[in-house]
């Protein structure tokens, strides 16, 4: 199980073997998120942070104990990729990346060809960017996740991955569409920050956290599927504490409809 920190030491632990992974040759990166991969047969652990680039370990069990330098870099990566730290990462099988940065922008990547997919741009109010008596308003999406179900059934305009978002929003977004921006809406009446995001294994709930502790539960098996979304998706549930039920929902789904 591959587990990050604020170092640049990036550790994967199998049972009582622990492997030590190092993100950056010579410098002293924070690792905001990691995640565990398969690519044709292949299997990698890949962390991002600091340094803006994608780092990509090989998962070998011949030798549970070493140091290993991370993979040759993408080359969109090197020349195309984030400007700023990277916060977020999030896959899905069996090519998609995704990543996030704290400037908005998010990315998706082809894994195996290591080539830019698409560029997306967080939207922030210009209105309220800027004012006299107040700072800019942070631009970071720290939550990216992928509607599975959607990516592997539709080739369409319907949204198949979700972002956090600043002044409280979440973002849907579509992976086969000209305008990729399907729907926008803040889960928060008081517009918070939202801190968490997840969705049930057959993408038709979506759970939203806020930092004042608020969590969300928005109906979304048919939302943002084709047109733009101009309305909030049905709110079925919302309180300061999650139900231990809705728990139970998350991880049953998860654990007997896995995608």
């Amino acid at each position: 199980m591959p587990t990050n920190g604020k170092q640049v030491c990036l550790s994967a632990t199998c049972f009582s073997a622990v492997v030590f992974l190092f993100s950056a040759e010579d410098k002293c990166e924070e690792i905001c998120d990691c995640t565990y991969v398969e690519v044709n047969r292949n299997k990698y652990i890949i962390s991002v942070g600091w340094d803006r680039k994608i780092n990509m370990f090989y998962d070998s069990t011949d030798n549970f104990y070493h140091l290993q330098k991370p993979q040759a870099h993408w080359q969109d990566d090197l020349s195309l990729g984030h400007k700023e730290d990277i916060l977020c990462i999030a896959q899905c099988p069996p090519t998609l990346l995704a990543t996030s940065s704290y400037d908005g922008e998010i990315i998706v990547w082809n894994m195996i060809s290591g080539r830019i997919r698409h560029k997306f741009h967080t939207p922030v109010l210009t209105s309220s960017v800027y004012t006299k008596t107040s700072q800019a308003v942070e631009a970071s999406v720290t939550q990216v996740l992928f509607l599975k179900t959607r990516v592997m059934k539709y080739e369409s305009a319907a949204s198949s991955l979700i972002s956090n978002g600043p002044q409280g929003y979440v973002h849907f977004w579509s992976l086969f569409s000209e305008d990729p921006l399907v729907a926008s809406f803040t889960p928060s009446r008081e517009k918070s920050m939202i801190s968490s995001i997840a969705v049930t294994a057959d993408d038709s709930y979506l759970y939203a956290a806020d930092k004042d502790g608020n969590v969300y539960v928005h109906d979304i098996k048919e939302y943002a599927l084709q047109d733009p979304e101009q309305e909030t998706p049905k709110c079925t549930c919302m309180g300061k504490y999650i139900l231990a039920e809705q728990l139970k929902l998350v991880w049953k789904q998860s654990v007997r409809r896995p995608v």
